[in-house]
């Protein structure tokens, strides 16, 4: 036999595993399995999550972007009762009780600033002190300016967080902030009327201001020629139009972008490396850690001991007709419990085997899904059905390769009862999420007697639905992707066909409109031709009077007059002369 075909080592033994593993492999066992698998998960997500779950918006981890959402969302605080915070609450009090602003500490008070004052008044004296904000040598009284105003820096709720502000005192803060207020990348010098127009307007601000400033005074102007005015009055309205002009619009929102690029770098660097924010991460991670760990352990056990009477109560009903009495159908009742709780008994080392690994499980799916939703809050808000649906879909991977690791089962199994475990966990997820938003709006035109009757009904129903569809999606996309490629390859062959049956036809069609075009033309020849001849006969003299008169007939008719209009013979002729 030739070398080639004959197994190495290596895939003999494999095919050997392969084999011993299909002999020992019950089927029932795993489908037991994943049935509890599923049935757990639903008590979670219905009986369990509404004491266990309490995810926040903002990922329960104050971050430097939700602290700026924040200060965004003012008036939505204090328009909205049912308002939802993306920062802590201990964050949200150190606002609230800030201290006033006061703007000696930002400025003649503060070390920084008086130095910069000095470096820039040297370089002033040298003629090499440019403006910040109109690119131009400043040669007489400037200001030092912050491009990031003090005033806003000391209530930005970011600034805070940043400087570590839930863990200092006031105090201790504005002297932080102070100093990230008065660093080069904020303090430039300008001309001082710029500065003292700008006040404390945002540079965006003053910019905006400035140039509707401008368009209103050159509209005064205008009116002011019109009606006369003196030139004394119309040069004072140009005094204040250069006053507003004295910047430069591009140069300004420059230093207003490359500014705050710098503080938004340093502020990362100085909030997200330090102790506290690892602390606080650490701290909310374990939390959730611990909270759905106890859910899926809790979850797990509340199976066990429903199962013990809900199976023994199924059983009794199935055999209700054959029970003499009402007694005889306890006493079995009470007997089928006991029986399943001595079973419960001998398998306790199995079910707490179980309630370790649910635990685990859990415990590992809401840490990880902590920290990855903080992570996500770095750059965007998150709300707490995203925080909850996050929670479920890394549990749901948990689970899934926990299967996928089970040596025991053939490879394919394994992939398939992974992915029916995840795509179930996930679609009730889901489910319950998109409950939750329809039964919002559903729910607040329904009287409150039937209300929790109702919401019982809709979730289950939206939640069966979509677990239905994912699942049923998740286990033959195999089939519905093959199923969609043969429809694009049929759309193809069909256009094609489509296309050459239209090219056929297009020939077809020009072939007979030649033909029928041919014979038009032959046909006004042969009229034309006929037209002529009758002309010809009408002016031939060698003709009889009736000769004439029926061409000259024929000649009407083929020029499509009426008959009534056609004088046909002498009598007629007659008749039309007389009248």
């Amino acid at each position: 036999m030739p070398k080639e075909l004959l197994f190495n080592d290596i895939e003999l033994q494999e095919v050997l595993r392969n084999e011993k593993i299909h002999s020992e492999f019950n089927k029932e066992e795993l489908l037991s399995s994943l049935k509890k698998e599923i049935k757990t998960n639903l008590i979670t997500q219905f009986g369990l999550s509404w004491y266990f779950d309490a995810f926040e918006r903002g990922g329960g981890v104050d971050t430097l972007h939700n602290a700026r959402v924040f200060d965004k969302e003012s008036d939505l605080r204090k328009n909205n009762s049912n308002y939802e915070s993306p920062v802590s609450t201990k964050l949200q009090n150190i606002m609230k009780n800030r201290e006033k602003y006061e703007g000696a500490k930002y400025h003649s008070n503060n070390a920084s600033y008086n130095e910069k004052r000095k470096n820039f008044k040297k370089r002033q004296e040298r003629g090499e002190l440019i403006d910040g904000y109109s690119g131009q040598k400043l040669k007489d009284k400037f200001d030092v300016e912050h491009i990031n105003s003090s005033y806003s820096m000391h209530y930005s709720t970011s600034e805070v967080l940043a400087v570590g502000g839930k863990h200092k005192t006031q105090e201790e803060i504005t002297q932080k902030i102070a100093d990230r207020a008065n660093s080069d990348d904020n303090l430039i010098a300008t001309d001082y009327r710029i500065n003292r127009a700008k006040k404390q307007k945002s540079v965006s601000e003053y910019v905006k201001w400035a140039d509707d400033k401008i368009e209103k005074l050159e509209d005064k102007k205008k009116k002011a020629i019109e009606r006369g005015e003196s030139k004394e009055k119309i040069n004072k309205i140009d005094e204040e139009i250069e006053k507003k002009k004295l910047h430069n619009k591009e140069i300004m929102l420059k230093a207003e972008k490359e500014n705050k690029k710098n503080l938004n770098k340093s502020a990362a660097l100085e909030y997200y490396k330090s102790k506290a924010f690892k602390k606080e991460l650490l701290k909310n991670s374990s939390k959730q850690a611990k909270t759905q760990a106890i859910k899926q352990a809790t979850g797990i056990l509340i199976y066990e001991v429903s199962d013990v009477f809900i199976l023994s109560l199924g059983e009794v009903i199935k055999s209700w007709k054959s029970y003499n009495s009402l007694n005889a159908c306890i006493n079995d009742l009470k007997n089928k419990v006991i029986e399943r709780i001595n079973n419960i008994k001998n398998r306790l080392s199995e079910i707490i085997k179980q309630v370790g690994e649910n635990f685990i499980s859990g415990g590992v799916s809401g840490f990880i899904s902590a920290i990855l939703n903080t992570l996500i809050n770095m750059i965007t808000t998150t709300t707490k059905k995203f925080a909850k649906l996050l929670n479920d879909i890394l549990h749901g991977l948990v689970r899934a390769t926990k299967i996928l690791m089970t040596t025991s089962i053939p490879k394919e199994e394994r992939y398939k009862q992974a992915l029916k475990i995840f795509t179930t966990i996930v679609a009730t997820s889901i489910g319950v999420v998109v409950s939750e938003v329809i039964m919002k709006q559903f729910l607040s035109i329904l009287p409150e007697s039937i209300k929790e009757s109702v919401k019982s009904v809709i979730e289950i129903f939206i939640v069966g639905s979509i677990s239905i569809v994912m699942l049923y999606t998740a286990l033959n996309i195999g089939v519905i992707f093959k199923k969609i490629v043969q429809s694009i390859k049929t759309t193809i062959v069909y256009a094609m066909v489509s296309i050459e049956t239209l090219e056929k036809n297009y020939n077809e069609a020009i072939e007979k409109i030649e033909e029928v075009y041919t014979k038009w033309l032959h046909q006004i020849k042969d009229n034309y031709k006929r037209e002529n001849e009758l002309q010809m006969l009408l002016i031939d003299m060698s003709l009889t009077a009736n000769e004439t008169l029926n061409i000259s007939v024929e000649y009407a008719r083929k020029n499509n007059l009426k008959e009534n209009q056609i004088l046909k013979n002498l009598e007629e002729i007659n008749i039309y002369f007389e009248k």
